[in-house]
């Protein structure tokens, strides 16, 4: 058992019509989180996912998210809209209230497509809580060597406007931005400054991917950020199969993500919420 005195929250996002396909993630929260606070924002878009009301109510009545305080952003409150209505960018941070981040408490935000597969280490503790204002955790996304030249390339940019800008991208890393901790001081520097780059750089890499890029880039050129990479352990992806040696992690026979050196499971397990059996 941890100490019951940290100061982390635990945030996730959804649209209404997403809840149901995340409600094992959920669960998995339910089951392993032991961090100060665990928040769910639903991003409402009023007159075009209001059916997704009846997955909230579902979701609530079913008991599928009991350590999870559920608050609303509603779609036009968010200053940089993306095309999957995704805000990690750190609009989230909204949501918080004043006294919640007096003391700059340190947030895991994460993706949705996700699953919790055992509880934090004291260790994994002991790292979130030393995390300074500026530092940003947060791991690859797919292979260490690609850079943010490369993930333009392949999310849009066209090779000219790559080749303009090359000197400010070639020899910076694209993060796997779906899991990152930071404190709250670090993700309103961020939502600032990605609110100023964004759109230029959007204009030109179309794909919602962009908004992972620009983060990535943003961490990466603003001397305020220190980027401390995260391992495997902590996060880790299953988007495709082939990858997985790459990250230095596999699937075991029950569906565990887990990491090839130690067997160790990973705490976050991305892309693989349908193999979550509750029941287990």
């Amino acid at each position: 058992m941890l100490s019951q005195k940290n100061n982390i929250i635990l945030m996730t996002a959804v649209t209404l019509d997403y809840i149901k396909k995340s409600k094992n993630y959920f669960q998995s929260i339910d089951r392993y989180s032991e961090c100060k606070r665990n928040v769910l924002i639903v991003v409402w878009d009023f007159g075009k996912r209001l059916l997704g009301l009846r997955h909230l109510f579902t979701l609530l009545l079913a008991g599928n998210a009991r350590k999870m305080g559920i608050r609303f952003l509603f779609h036009g409150g968010v200053t940089q809209k993306s095309k999957n209505y995704c805000i990690q960018h750190g609009e989230f941070i909204k949501i918080l209230r004043k006294e919640e981040m007096a003391d700059d408490p340190v947030v895991v935000f994460t993706d949705a497509d996700m699953r919790m597969q055992r509880p934090l280490s004291q260790v994994e503790m002991d790292f979130l809580e030393k995390l300074e204002s500026g530092d940003f955790y947060v791991g690859i996304n797919a292979h260490r060597e690609e850079s943010l030249g490369d993930e333009a390339v392949k999310i849009g940019g066209t090779p000219a406007f790559v080749a303009q800008h090359r000197s400010k991208i070639e020899n910076k890393k694209i993060f796997n931005t779906g899991v990152y901790a930071a404190r709250t001081t670090t993700i309103r520097k961020l939502l600032e400054t990605y609110n100023h780059e964004h759109q230029y750089w959007a204009k030109n890499i179309p794909h919602y991917a962009c908004q992972q890029w620009v983060i990535s880039y943003v961490i990466q050129s603003n001397s305020f950020f220190r980027v401390l990479e995260m391992p495997a352990s902590f996060h880790s992806h299953c988007h495709r199969p082939s990858l997985l040696p790459n990250l230095g992690s596999y699937v075991d026979e029950n569906g565990i993500l887990r990491i090839a050196q130690s067997d160790q499971p990973v705490l976050l397990n991305h892309k693989c919420c349908e193999l979550f059996d509750p029941r287990s």
